[in-house]
């Protein structure tokens, strides 16, 4: 038998955080920062390997540089999807809340 404090418990919309949209849109803004970046550091990269004498020094360095901006890369959009996902879950509960609102 089901408890009707837990069935209200079920159908209760949490409240929307209005401040996802704009998470979203700076998260998205610091990736492109990041795209930026990386293009800068790749035109870097080059002119130091072009006038390096130790060029496997630079190419070492510029390896691992990588491996660790790509890293940064993944995780931002790890952020970004996580916030997209909770900005398309507010959505589809603004879609649900007049439905709710008239079955109660």
């Amino acid at each position: 038998m089901e408890d009707k404090g837990e069935k209200k418990k079920e159908n209760k919309i949490e409240p929307i955080n209005y401040n996802d949209a704009d998470d979203l849109k700076k998260s998205l803004q610091e990736l492109k920062e990041l795209r930026s970046q990386l293009h800068n550091a790749a035109d870097h990269c080059e002119t130091l390997f072009l006038k390096a004498k130790q060029k496997k020094i630079v190419m070492e360095n510029t390896k691992s540089y990588l491996c660790q901006a790509i890293v940064t890369v993944i995780d931002h959009l790890g952020t970004v999807s996580s916030k997209l996902e909770q900005r398309m879950l507010t959505a589809i509960h603004l879609d649900i809340l007049p439905a709710h609102s008239t079955s109660l």
